[in-house]
C-alpha cells in the first residue's frame, strides 16, 4: 500500500528529494493546481497509478469514468472540476485490484462499498511493535497516535491487538512492525523524499515476514491536531486498515477512501469501515452482563480504645563566623506510661499494673527544628497511653556541590564527539555527551540537539561508541555494558560485553564500526584494535593488533570511526579533527591533506570551534 502526496503538479512527476516540507493542507488544492490539469497530465497520472496500461489504446472517457467510480463521483466520463481535484489531492499509490473489473462501463453496476483485499490474519490476537519514530513529533505522542488508531479497528471487531515491547520477543514473532524510514529501507518500495510517497502497508498475505508491516516516509512533515502538514492520525488509521486486509473503498466519507482526507478532529471509523473489518473478523464480543441481588448483613461491634502520642522536637541553629562559636542546646525527654489491665474470671481476680518512667537528657548542638506529631488510633483493648517528649538539638552542616558545566548544544562548538553512526536511512547520527544531531545525506544539520534518551530510552550517557550492524541493528557500548536496538526498540541490554564475546580489555572502547572493505566489525582502544565476528560472537584469532596496521600513529587516540555510505570511504575522528583512510596498492594509510576540521564539511559550520 503506497500513499502518495504532491507538493505541486510538477513534484508529482519529479519526486525531487530536495522539495520543501508541506506546511499547508494538501487535501485542499488551489484553483491554480486544479486548472492546470489537462488531458496530457491526466493520462500520465492514470498510467502512474496503473489505471491505464502504458502503450495500450484505451478509451479516455471510460478511464475517467472508472476513476470517478473509484472516487465515488458521478460517472460522466468528463474532466470536470471535481474530477480534476483527484489528480492533485494526495492518495494511495497502489493500483486497486478491482479496477480491472470496472472497465467499459461495468463500474456503473457496482455498489459503493468497502473492498476486501483477499487475505486476512488467521488468528484473532495480534501484536505490533513501534521500531522507529519521526523527529516531527515527540515519541510519546507518536506512540499514543499509533495505539489509538490501532484500537479503533480492534474495538470494531473480534481482534485483540497489543503492543509487544518485551525485548526478549524477536521481531520475527511480532505481527505488525511499524517504522519511520527514508529512501531505500530494505523492501522493494523505496521512499522518494518529501513530496512523494507518504507510507505503505502490507496486507496480511501469508501472515509471515513483511505481512501487515507499516512503513511511514520520514521525509514528510507529520502533525497531529492541526490542519497543516500530513495528519499522522489519518495516515496511521488508513494504513492499519490495509495491514488487516482491507482494500480501498469508494465511499467518500470512509477511512479507506483512497484520497488523503487531511485533519479530521476526533477521527472515527465509518459504517463502511466497520462493515469491512467485521466481514473479515466478526463483530466484537458483547461484554458479560452483571446482575446484582440485595444482601442484608447486621454486625455490631463495640470497641473502646484511645492512644495519644505527642512528640515535640525543637532545634535551634546559631552560626557565628568568628573564630569562637557558642552552641547551646537542651534536650529533655519525659515519658510516662500508665497501663491498667483488669481481668475477671469465675474466681474473681483483679490485677492492676502501673509503670511510670521519667528521663531527662541535655545535649549541646547548634541546629533548631520544630515538629509536632499527634496520632490517634482505636484498638480492641482498653488502655490509655500518654507519652510526652521534647527534644532540642543544635548543629551546623555546610556542603558545597560543584556545578557541572552546561552542555554544548551548538554542534559547531562541540570540542569532542563520542561517536559518528551511519544510519540505515543514509543519515549520519552524531553523538556528544547527552545529546545527538542528525546530518542529512548531503551533510547538513537536519535535526538536533536531541536528548539521546528521548529516542533510545534505556541507554546510559555519554556513550563510548555506537555502530550499525549488517542486519540493521544498532549497538551502543558504555563502559563494560552494551545495548542492542532495532530502530528505537531495545532488543538486548544492558548486558556485560562478555555476552557479546568481547574481552575485558575492550571495556570503554574508543570506537567501533563495520568497515566497508570487508564488512567486518572493528573495535579500537588505545594502541590496539580487534576484529569481531558478528555471527560467531567472538573476536577473531590473533587479535588485538597495533593500530599502525591502519596507518594510524600510536599516539593517536581516536574518538570514533565510520564508513560513510555517501562515498564508502572510512573516516577517523579525534576531538575537532578527522582523517580519511586510503586503501590502494600502497596499502592502508591516512590520506594526504589530513587532518581537517570536522565542523566545516560535516556540519557546514562557518565558525571553527
Amino acid at each position: 500500500m503506497l500513499l502518495v502526496i504532491t507538493a505541486s503538479l510538477l513534484a508529482l512527476w519529479s519526486n525531487a528529494c530536495s522539495a520543501a516540507p508541506i506546511l499547508t493542507d494538501p487535501s485542499k488544492p488551489s484553483k491554480a493546481e486544479i486548472d492546470a490539469v489537462d488531458t496530457e497530465l491526466a493520462t500520465k497520472w492514470l498510467e502512474k497509478y496503473k489505471i491505464k496500461q502504458p502503450g495500450e489504446a484505451q478509451n479516455f472517457t471510460d478511464l475517467i469514468s472508472l476513476l470517478q467510480f473509484r472516487a465515488g463521483l458521478e460517472q460522466t466520463g468528463e474532466l470536470d472540476e471535481e474530477t480534476k481535484k483527484l489528480f492533485v489531492i494526495p492518495r494511495c499509490g497502489n493500483p486497486n485490484e478491482e479496477d480491472e473489473k470496472q472497465i467499459s462501463g461495468s463500474a456503473k453496476r457496482r455498489k459503493k462499498r468497502y473492498y476486501l483485499q483477499g487475505t486476512y490474519w488467521r488468528k484473532k490476537e495480534l501484536t505490533y511493535r513501534f521500531l522507529s519514530a519521526t523527529s516531527d513529533l515527540p515519541v510519546n505522542v507518536q506512540r499514543d497516535v499509533i495505539r489509538r488508531m490501532i484500537k479503533k479497528w480492534e474495538d470494531a471487531s473480534q481482534l485483540t491487538i497489543t503492543e509487544q515491547a518485551d525485548p526478549a520477543v524477536s521481531d520475527d514473532d511480532v505481527d505488525i512492525l511499524i517504522r519511520f524510514v527514508r529512501l531505500y529501507h530494505g523492501d522493494p518500495y523505496a521512499f522518494d523524499g518529501p513530496g512523494g510517497t507518504l507510507a505503505h502497508a502490507y496486507y496480511p498475505h501469508n501472515n509471515r515476514g513483511l505481512s501487515g508491516d507499516a512503513h511511514f516516509d520520514d521525509d514528510e512533515t507529520y502533525t497531529t491536531g492541526v490542519s497543516s502538514g500530513i495528519n499522522l492520525d489519518w495516515v496511521a488509521v488508513h494504513e492499519f486498515g490495509h495491514s488487516l486486509g482491507l482494500e480501498h473503498s469508494n465511499v467518500r466519507e470512509s477511512i479507506m477512501y483512497p484520497w488523503y482526507k487531511g485533519y479530521i478532529p476526533d477521527i472515527e471509523l465509518t459504517y463502511d469501515d466497520i462493515q469491512g473489518i467485521q466481514a473479515l473478523y466478526g463483530k466484537p464480543t458483547p461484554a458479560p452482563t452483571t446482575t446484582k441481588s440485595p444482601t442484608t448483613t447486621e454486625l455490631t461491634t463495640t470497641t473502646e480504645s484511645t492512644t495519644t502520642t505527642e512528640l515535640t522536637t525543637t532545634t535551634e541553629a546559631l552560626t557565628t563566623t568568628e573564630a569562637t562559636t557558642t552552641t547551646e542546646a537542651t534536650t529533655t525527654t519525659e515519658a510516662t506510661t500508665t497501663t491498667e489491665a483488669t481481668t475477671t474470671t469465675d474466681s474473681t481476680t483483679t490485677t492492676e499494673l502501673t509503670t511510670t518512667t521519667e528521663a531527662t537528657t541535655t545535649t549541646e548542638a547548634t541546629t533548631t527544628t520544630e515538629a509536632t506529631t499527634t496520632t490517634d488510633s482505636t484498638t480492641t483493648t482498653e488502655s490509655t497511653t500518654t507519652t510526652g517528649s521534647t527534644t532540642t538539638t543544635e548543629a551546623t552542616t555546610t556542603t558545597e556541590i560543584p556545578t557541572p558545566p552546561p552542555p554544548v548544544l551548538d554542534i559547531c562548538q562541540v570540542q569532542k564527539f563520542d561517536s559518528f553512526l551511519m544510519g540505515m536511512d543514509g543519515r549520519t547520527y552524531v553523538f556528544s555527551g547527552d545529546y545527538f544531531w542528525v546530518l542529512s545525506v548531503y551533510l547538513t544539520v537536519e535535526g538536533g540537539p536531541i536528548k539521546i534518551t528521548s529516542k533510545w530510552m534505556e541507554l546510559k550517557t555519554p556513550i563510548d561508541c555506537a555502530y550499525l550492524k549488517p542486519d540493521g541493528r544498532t549497538v551502543f557500548v558504555k563502559g563494560n555494558e552494551y545495548w542492542k536496538y532495532y530502530g528505537y526498540v531495545l532488543e538486548e541490554g544492558p548486558r556485560d560485553i562478555s555476552q557479546l564475546g568481547l574481552p575485558p580489555d575492550l571495556e570503554k572502547p574508543d570506537a567501533a564500526f563495520v568497515w566497508g572493505g570487508n564488512d567486518k566489525t572493528y573495535y579500537f582502544k588505545g594502541k590496539n584494535y580487534w576484529r569481531y565476528n558478528e555471527y560467531n560472537k567472538k573476536v577473531d584469532p590473533n587479535y588485538p593488533r597495533s593500530i599502525e596496521v591502519w596507518g594510524l600513529p600510536l599516539d593517536m587516540k581516536i574518538n570514533s570511526a565510520m564508513t560513510w555510505q555517501g562515498n564508502q570511504r572510512t573516516y577517523f575522528f579525534q576531538d575537532t579533527y578527522y582523517w580519511k583512510l586510503c586503501n590502494d596498492r600502497v596499502g592502508l594509510r591516512l590520506c594526504e591533506g589530513y587532518p581537517r576540521i570536522i565542523s566545516k564539511p560535516w556540519m557546514k559550520c562557518d565558525a571553527v570551534p
